[in-house]
């Protein structure tokens, strides 16, 4: 709440037109508006108005002010409720309902502040009876409950519930009180005797283990809290990889699970590589119809930028033999890593994927890419060669589990 509003709202029920008409350096005007602006923050969390009637807030809020003020110091401040921007009688329920909730009232008042009178003849803490019959008088609720709920399966005797004693609470002149026992530190002080010091040795070493003498209850077998349904397994928790790296903030983006990078982040990405226009568009589509798929696809970013770039780069590479490093300190600066297996899983990945896509084959034909150790091993596997390199036997039942779970995963990507 401004001060210029809260002088409005006190302006309005001065009756002044303008309000540079108001001295607001005179005391009781300063009150006034300390008290509205106090007021009407205590009561936007106490009292909650309709949309209609939230306008006049404040000027409740000023109208109650001057009549504290009225109160306190029996002073002529003159002011009127005309302005106040609702009916007088919304005005009056309003301002009482404003001081119920603001101002606690005691128990002995009412809400307009005046003490209730009780009855000469009986107590104010008896209330009257409005029924005679003396079994709903001067009962127990715990009985009464019992007798108004009780059941031939819920009786006061199965439940082991015992009626109250009458016991008399009033003190007798020849009654004693009975004496506490002393507990054993509070007699040995009375006696003067000195309390027992605990000595403690000197060195660590002569302290007895007590696990390692009488055997701990993990090592027992026979104990129950070995026994126990409810005790964890044995066998040990092997956290996963993302918990292992560390905080969130120290993750890498090729193990960011189930973030997909947007086309615009793509884009800025073949920026930094100086990716050729075409080779950005493809690598967009590629990654379009694959990381629907993916876990991780930050993974196939990773892995299509940097074959991109290796085919891209032939030429440069073949020259300069620092490029390839280059390229993977920078591709290690972009996905917040340091360690380069984590690009070579991502690289080896993707290979596996786009070896045999056409647009690929193309990429490497037109930017002349080829090793020549490659071609001589695959005419080798062809035609059969004792240089060929090493490849693992698999037998018939394993390539069926292999090709099972081919089509199966491509049945699922193509919802057939």
């Amino acid at each position: 709440m401004s001060t210029q509003q809260v002088r409005t709202c006190v302006t309005d029920l001065l009756g002044v037109k303008n309000d540079s008409n108001v001295d607001w350096q005179d005391q009781r005007l300063k009150k006034v508006a300390s008290t509205t602006a106090t007021l009407y923050n205590v009561s936007v969390s106490k009292v909650m108005l309709k949309n209609s009637e939230e306008l006049a807030r404040c000027h409740i809020c000023a109208l109650i002010a001057f009549q504290k003020l009225a109160e306190k110091y029996d002073n002529d401040l003159p002011y009127s409720q005309e302005k106040i921007p609702l009916p007088p009688d919304q005005v009056s329920k309003l301002v009482n309902i404003f001081k119920r909730n603001i101002w606690p009232h005691s128990p002995q008042k009412d809400t307009e502040g005046q003490l209730l009178k009780f009855d000469d003849t009986a107590s104010p803490s008896v209330r009257k009876s409005a029924v005679k019959n003396a079994r709903f008088t001067g009962i127990d609720p715990k009985s009464l409950q019992e007798q108004l709920f009780q059941t031939p399966s819920k009786s006061r005797t199965k439940s082991g519930i015992q009626p109250l004693k009458n016991v008399d609470l009033s003190p007798s002149k020849g009654s004693r009180s009975s004496v506490r026992r002393k507990l054993v530190f509070e007699a040995d002080t009375e006696n003067g005797l000195p309390l027992p010091i605990l000595a403690t040795p000197k060195n660590k070493t002569d302290m007895i283990n007590i696990p390692q003498v009488f055997g701990s209850v993990e090592d027992d077998p026979e104990s129950p809290l070995r026994q126990s349904p409810f005790r964890d397994s044995p066998s040990k928790y092997t956290p996963s990889p993302r918990k292992k790296r560390g905080k969130y903030n120290e993750w890498n983006m090729l193990y960011k699970k189930y973030y997909r990078p947007s086309t615009a982040e793509l884009v800025t990405l073949c920026n930094e590589f100086e990716l050729p226009e075409e080779v950005t568009a493809t690598i967009i589509s590629e990654f379009n119809n694959n990381a629907t798929y993916l876990a991780y696809p930050t993974q196939l970013v990773c892995g299509l930028v940097l074959l991109c770039s290796f085919v891209v780069f032939n030429q440069q590479r073949n020259q300069d033999s620092t490029i390839d490093n280059k390229l993977m300190k920078k591709m290690a600066a972009q996905m917040r890593t340091t360690n380069d297996e984590d690009i070579m899983e991502a690289i080896k990945i993707t290979k596996e994927l786009i070896d045999g896509e056409k647009w690929y084959r193309e990429l490497r034909v037109k930017f002349d890419y080829y090793d020549g150790s490659d071609f001589d091993n695959a005419i080798a596997v062809r035609i059969g060669s004792m240089l060929q390199d090493e490849y693992e036997v698999v037998s018939e039942e394993q390539y069926s589990n292999w090709k099972r779970r081919i089509m199966v995963d491509l049945s699922l990507r193509d919802g057939t």
